[in-house]
């Protein structure tokens, strides 16, 4: 059983480490031409204060969902 299982959890591990293919995928050649014909486009900039407010909605929200649950007991 175990000489099924091990080369299996060893793949998803080296899968999980980096992206390193023990095979010629196809599709990377054609994303790359995509690259090359359109061009990449930049990513949206992010403002620091709307990844403040995130976060302090999300620690808001907790407090909120501890509070709620605190009260059923």
């Amino acid at each position: 059983m175990t000489y099924l299982l091990v080369p299996w959890v060893v793949s998803l591990v080296d899968a999980a480490r980096s992206y390193s293919p023990g095979y010629y995928e196809p599709k990377d050649q054609t994303r790359q031409e995509y690259i090359v014909q359109h061009g990449l486009k930049p990513m949206p900039v992010v403002a620091p204060w709307q990844v403040a407010l995130n976060i302090g909605l999300v620690f808001l929200l907790v407090i909120l969902w501890v509070t709620l649950l605190a009260g059923r007991r």
